[in-house]
C-alpha cells in the first residue's frame, strides 16, 4: 500500500539509501567476510572545514573464485562498487551525491538426462544521482533529484534437450533431441529528474512533487537452432515455439507523474493519509489517475491497526521485462493499441506491543488485476503458414503442432488476482542484558 509519491509499479517497490559516511573522526573503515562475499567499507569527514562526509564500499563474491579451482564451471560472480558524498554548504542545505557500479556474471554447464550444454547470464549496472535538500521557512522542506541509469542483460542458451513430443520409430520409442540456441540483449538508459515538496500546516502534512523520464530501451532476441519443445508459452524467453527468428526493437519515450497527498494527524492516536497521483505514459500516449488512502489508529499504548486501498497502474516497457519470463515486442506497431496495467489493492494489519522488545504483526491484502500484458494468441493466417512449413509423413501427423501459439505480439488479455497473509514477530531492542534479538515470520 505505498502512496502516491511512487507510481508506475504494480504492486510494490524497493527503496534503499545508503547511510551518510560518519564525520565525527577521520579516516575509519570496516571488513567482512561471510560464507559467499567479502565487504569493505571506507569513510571520513570531508577535508578542510567543509562540513560533510565520504563513504566508500565493495563487495565480491569469492566461493566462486574458489570453487572454480575444482571444477569447470563459471559459477555466478557479483561484484560492486559503492559511493556516497555528502556536503551541507549552509545551514538548512544539503548536497549529497551517490554513484555506483556492479557486474554480475553466470556461466553454467549442465550434463543431464533430458538437457545438456551451456546457460549464460550477465548483468551491468551503473547509476549516478545528486540530491539537493533544502529547507523552506520553518515549516517546508524541498527535494530535487537528478539521475541517470544504465542496465544492461544478457541471458543466453546453447543446449540440447530431449524433446518428449518428438520419438523414433525404434522397438524402444526413444525421445529426439532438440538444439536450442537463442540470446537475449536487453539495455534501459534512465535519465531522470525528480521534484519533491513537504510542508507543515498545524495538524496537516501536505506533500506535492512530479517526475520526468526520459528511456532509451532496446532488446535483441535471437534464436539460430531448434525451438525450446519443454516451454508450454510461445514466448517463452527459454526459446518458445512461437519466437521470431530475430527480434530487434529500440524505443526512444518519456513518462511521468505528478502527485499530491495530505497526512492529517487525528488526535494523539490516529492519522489519515489520502492522495491522488497523475501518470503520462509517453510510450502509448496515456494518461492514468490514481486514489490512494490509508490510515492507522492506536488502539491503546501497545495495539496498533493499519489499512490502505488503492489503485496502482504500470505502462509498457522493456524495463519491466528485464526479469521476465516471457519476450514482447514493444515496437511502435505493437504498442499503439495497448494500454497501461492495472492493479486495486487493499491491505489491513494488526500490530501489538508484547514488552521486553517483542512486537508481533499480523498483515492480509488482496489484490485484482487487469489489462496485464501477454503475448497474443497466433491469428490462423500466421498458423495456417506455420504448419504448412512441416513436412511429414502421414503417419507422424499427429506430431505436428497445429494449434494456435502465444506470440510475442502484446495484448492486455490477461488477468488476475492476488491474495494473502504474512505473520511477523521481531525482537530488536528491550532490556540491556537481553541475549536475543532478530525476527521471524510466514507468509
Amino acid at each position: 500500500g505505498f502512496s502516491v509519491e511512487y507510481g508506475d509499479r504494480l504492486s510494490s517497490l524497493l527503496i534503499v539509501e545508503n547511510r551518510d559516511g560518519r564525520n565525527n573522526q577521520g579516516l575509519s573503515g570496516s571488513a567482512s567476510l561471510s560464507i559467499s562475499d567479502a565487504n569493505v567499507v571506507l569513510e571520513g569527514g570531508l577535508p578542510g572545514k567543509a562540513e560533510g562526509s565520504w563513504l566508500v564500499t565493495g563487495r565480491r563474491t569469492y566461493y566462486d573464485v574458489i570453487a572454480e579451482r575444482f571444477t569447470d564451471q563459471q559459477f555466478p560472480a557479483f561484484a560492486d562498487v559503492q559511493a556516497k558524498g555528502v556536503w551541507e554548504p549552509a545551514a538548512g542545505r544539503k548536497i549529497t551525491l551517490f554513484g555506483l557500479r556492479s557486474r554480475q556474471a553466470a556461466a553454467l554447464e549442465i550434463d543431464e538426462d533430458s538437457a545438456r550444454g551451456t546457460f549464460q547470464d550477465d548483468t551491468e549496472n551503473d547509476l549516478v544521482w545528486v540530491r539537493v535538500d533544502s529547507s523552506v521557512g520553518t515549516r517546508g522542506q524541498t527535494q530535487t533529484v537528478v539521475a541517470y541509469s544504465d542496465t544492461r542483460s544478457t541471458f543466453g542458451v546453447d543446449a540440447l534437450l530431449e524433446n518428449t513430443s518428438r520419438r523414433s520409430n525404434a522397438p524402444e520409442e526413444t525421445f529426439g533431441i532438440a538444439d536450442v540456441v537463442f540470446e537475449r540483449a536487453l539495455t534501459v538508459e534512465d535519465v531522470s529528474v525528480r521534484q519533491e515538496l513537504a510542508l507543515a500546516l498545524g495538524t496537516h502534512l501536505v506533500e506535492a512533487g512530479g517526475e520526468a523520464h526520459r528511456l532509451s530501451t532496446g532488446l535483441r532476441f535471437e534464436i539460430t537452432g531448434d525451438r525450446n519443445p519443454v516451454a508450454a508459452n510461445g514466448s517463452s524467453v527459454q526459446g518458445g515455439a512461437g519466437l521470431p527468428d530475430l527480434l530487434s526493437a529500440f524505443r526512444r519515450s518519456t513518462r511521468g507523474g505528478a502527485w499530491l497527498q495530505d497526512t492529517w494527524q487525528v488526535g494523539s492516536r490516529g492519522s489519515i493519509q489520502a492522495g491522488l497521483r497523475l501518470d503520462r505514459a509517453g510510450i502509448i500516449d496515456e494518461t492514468q489517475v490514481s486514489p490512494r488512502v490509508s490510515g492507522s489508529l492506536s488502539l491503546g499504548q501497545s495495539t496498533r491497526v493499519r489499512a490502505a486501498a488503492g489503485k496502482y497502474t504500470q505502462s509498457p516497457g522493456y524495463e519491466k521485462l528485464a526479469q521476465s519470463d516471457f519476450v514482447l515486442d514493444l515496437s511502435d506497431a505493437a504498442v499503439s493499441t495497448l494500454r497501461s496495467e492495472r492493479s486495486l489493492q487493499v491491505s489491513a494489519s494488526l500490530e501489538r506491543d508484547l514488552g521486553r522488545g517483542v512486537v508481533v504483526r499480523v498483515e492480509g491484502y488482496r489484490k485484482r488485476f487487469t489489462d496485464l500484458l501477454l503475448g497474443r494468441l497466433e491469428p490462423e493466417t500466421e498458423r495456417l503458414a506455420r504448419v504448412g512449413r512441416y513436412d511429414f509423413p502421414t503417419a507422424l501427423a499427429s506430431s505436428v503442432p497445429v494449434d494456435s501459439v502465444i506470440t510475442t505480439i502484446p495484448g492486455n488479455d490477461a488477468r488476475g488476482r492476488a491474495y494473502g497473509f504474512d505473520l511477523f514477530a521481531s525482537r530488536t531492542g528491550g532490556p540491556a542484558d537481553a541475549r536475543l534479538s532478530g525476527w521471524a515470520s510466514y507468509t
